[in-house]
């Protein structure tokens, strides 16, 4: 197989990557992405009471979930960061006594319910992983839209895409989302959506261009 000039260009970004981060960082690192591997690839199992009842997020089985979750797991906590347009309460929940945190988004487009169902399924697994929780610590927020999961549409009350909101914060839900990024600083950010092909897509953001609009983003907030 022959090796194209991209090829190398990304042979000669990683090499300078990992000369950057260490070697220590670079496992880290490595077991990072292993992790967003298992989040991106284990089967969410979508409750067949919810799905019956239309194609958005039952919104009273999320709430079930998270307190059925909080009864009697060590270190699990949950609370409301924000309320939506419509004053629904945005819910995050908190599990893990790790060092550093793990932020996990779903259902930022309300049409997308599969990523707030898999962001359910991440908690239950999560209670049964003792050497994540002792690793880290997860702070989830399963549905950043609940009036749009409400109507299935992909946008806000307000016919605004949350997704393309992270810079003006001028939606409810955003401003909520950044309460928790700013307080929790974590080394990692997972969004999770729903892909019309129905496989899995993972878009990692790790060049020059990420890097520096995360700096100028960190001196904005």
């Amino acid at each position: 197989m022959a090796i194209t000039l991209s090829d190398m260009r990304f042979l000669e970004n990683f090499k300078a990557n990992i000369s950057q981060i260490g070697l220590g960082n670079l496992l880290k690192f490595l077991g990072l992405i292993a992790f967003t591997a298992f989040l991106i690839f284990y089967p969410a199992s979508v409750p067949k009471e919810s799905s019956e009842a239309g194609p958005g997020v039952d919104y009273a089985y999320v709430e079930h979930v998270l307190a059925s979750h909080s009864d009697g797991v060590h270190g699990y906590s949950y609370g409301i960061c924000g309320y939506s347009v419509e004053s629904r309460p945005i819910y995050y929940y908190v599990i893990g006594e790790g060092n550093e945190t793990i932020l996990i988004l779903g259902g930022l487009h309300g049409n997308e319910p599969k990523g707030t169902y898999a962001c359910l399924e991440i908690l239950a697994n999560l209670t049964e992983s003792e050497y994540l929780l002792k690793r880290y610590r997860f702070v989830v927020i399963p549905l950043c839209n609940p009036d749009g999961a409400a109507t299935f549409r992909r946008r806000n009350l307000r016919d605004v895409d949350l997704n393309r909101d992270f810079y003006d914060f001028s939606q409810p839900e955003t401003q909520a989302i950044r309460r928790i990024f700013v307080e929790s600083s974590p080394v990692l950010l997972i969004d999770v959506h729903e892909s019309l092909s129905g496989e899995p897509i993972i878009i990692y953001a790790n060049n020059t261009k990420s890097r520096l609009l995360a700096r100028f983003f960190s001196l904005e907030t």
